[in-house]
């Protein structure tokens, strides 16, 4: 579907990114169970703009190997939220840190996600983990996303709240 979704030369218009994120996130959890995350997931994850936002006009100024693969800029708010869901579901143990850091992703859903999916597999050592990043955060400007993650991975590891 990513790979569909970077070739398409024209924005496509789905409104609710959330909800096929978190069916893409449980696909991803089903066919990779344990394995954690495929490689094709990896190389986009590497990419800067995954991380940070690039407006549309300024890509062109940028390095290939740092932008998506994709055609049309409209798709970019669409595509990272589908690698990033897909990323959260495929995470498994040895992929912590990719979580830790997803936490603190600028597309705040993604980072509730994967702090939730950091309760999941590392019960409460995920809320030392994260609590441990707050005065990184607090440098780097990505405190308030953190502190949302820290709530959400709360109320993920007492019950209050299921993602899927």
């Amino acid at each position: 579907m990513l790979r569909r979704l970077a070739a398409t030369e024209y924005k496509v218009d789905i409104w609710n990114h959330t909800e096929l994120g978190v069916v893409a996130a449980k696909r991803m959890e089903h066919l990779t169970g344990k394995t954690g995350l495929p490689e094709f997931l990896s190389q986009i994850l590497r990419k800067t703009e995954f991380w940070e936002y690039i407006p549309a006009n300024e890509r062109k100024k940028r390095l290939q190997r740092d932008l998506l693969p994709i055609r049309d800029p409209g798709n970019k708010g669409f595509y990272v939220r589908l690698a990033g869901y897909s990323s959260i579901g495929a995470a498994g143990r040895k992929d912590l840190d990719h979580l830790l850091k997803l936490s603190q992703h600028y597309c705040g859903l993604l980072a509730r996600a994967a702090a939730m999916r950091l309760v999941r597999i590392s019960n409460e050592d995920a809320l030392r983990r994260l609590s441990l990043m707050t005065d990184d955060c607090i440098d780097e400007g990505t405190s308030d996303s953190l502190a949302e993650s820290i709530r959400y991975a709360e109320m993920e590891l007492y019950g209050l709240v299921k993602y899927w």
